[in-house]
C-alpha cells in the first residue's frame, strides 16, 4: 500500500470513529438532559440568570477585579443556592482579594 493510500485509510477510519464517538451518549448525560429539561418545563428562569451572573462574575475575573466578580458570584448564588460552579468561583475571588 503507498503512502497516498494509506493516509486515506487513516483518515477514513479517523472520521469513522469520530462519528460512533458522537453517536454515542453516557446515560448519565441523558439523564442530565432530562432533568434540564424538566427544571425548564417547571419554570425554572432563575438557573440561565444565575448562569448569566457567573459569566460576568468570571469576565471581572479574567480583568484581575476580584472584588467586583465576587458581587456577581453572589448574585448568582442568590438566584440559584446550589449553583456549585458560584459558589467555587466566588471562593477564587475571596482568596484573590
Amino acid at each position: 500500500m503507498d503512502l497516498g493510500a494509506r493516509s486515506f485509510v487513516t483518515v477514513a477510519v479517523c472520521a469513522v470513529l469520530a462519528c460512533v464517538a458522537l453517536g454515542m451518549r453516557s446515560s448519565a448525560s441523558i439523564a442530565q438532559e432530562k432533568e434540564m429539561a424538566q427544571k425548564k418545563a417547571t419554570g425554572e428562569p432563575k438557573l440561565a440568570e444565575a448562569y448569566r451572573f457567573n459569566t460576568l462574575g468570571v469576565a471581572y475575573m479574567n480583568q484581575q477585579r476580584p472584588a467586583d466578580a465576587q458581587k456577581y458570584f453572589e448574585q448568582a448564588l442568590a438566584a440559584d443556592a446550589e449553583l456549585a460552579v458560584a459558589r467555587l468561583n466566588r471562593g477564587v475571588a475571596l482568596r484573590g482579594q
